[in-house]
């Protein structure tokens, strides 16, 4: 069973990218602020009710006009000095832009200490019906996950074979696929978590 959103495109890109960010610690540390943008401009192309949370035309997404909006985006979702590790701080760095863009929104968490039946279900059950899922890796044991780690990256999709799950996710303006298990097993102790924005009222 394959199931994948019809995310977000931009000038051929695949989501956006932190490294367009003009400053150089926006480039390092705004991947949780570029999750924050995907979201808003996705949500506002596919849920009416949330259309003001993208200021620009959803549905022609322009490089120019994206990293502009990334750059607003950092101002509420700003990173600490170890990036933005917590996925209750994003709620609540999310909210207060939503709160300017007014409109309402329910953020759905789940702690990276769930275990992966839960992350599944949490997984399946936001793309199921529609939603992105933005994850937040912190550290892992596996080193060829290296590049993924203190990094937030936007989940697009799902593959359920048997017990074994293959999810699709957007980050670097490219699209990328791994094997959930190996994704979600860290074998440490930080774990990060993950994030659904949805409208308040919005059954999933």
């Amino acid at each position: 069973m394959k199931i994948e959103i019809d995310f977000i495109k931009i000038n051929g890109y695949y989501g956006g990218d932190q490294h367009w960010y003009p400053d150089m610690f926006m480039r390092m540390a705004g991947c949780s602020a570029v999750c924050a943008s995907e979201a808003c401009a996705y949500l506002a192309l596919h849920f009416p009710h949330l259309r003001k949370l993208y200021p620009y035309d959803p549905e022609n997404i322009t490089k120019e006009e994206f990293i502009r909006f990334m750059i607003t985006m950092f101002k509420y979702v700003t990173p600490g000095f170890m990036g933005m590790r917590s996925i209750k701080r994003f709620k609540r760095c999310f909210t207060e832009y939503a709160n300017a863009a007014d409109t309402d929104v329910r953020l759905t968490l789940l702690d990276g200490e769930a275990d992966e039946a839960a992350a599944k279900e949490f997984v399946m059950r936001g793309l199921d019906a529609g939603y992105c899922v933005l994850n937040l890796l912190l550290t892992h044991k596996d080193s060829e996950l290296d590049d993924l780690t203190w990094h937030w990256f936007t989940l697009t999709g799902y593959e359920k074979t048997g017990d074994t799950m293959r999810v699709d996710f957007a980050t670097w303006g490219k699209k990328h696929t791994l094997d959930f298990s190996r994704l979600w097993n860290t074998g440490t102790q930080s774990r990060g978590g993950m994030v659904i924005i949805s409208g308040p009222n919005d059954k999933f």
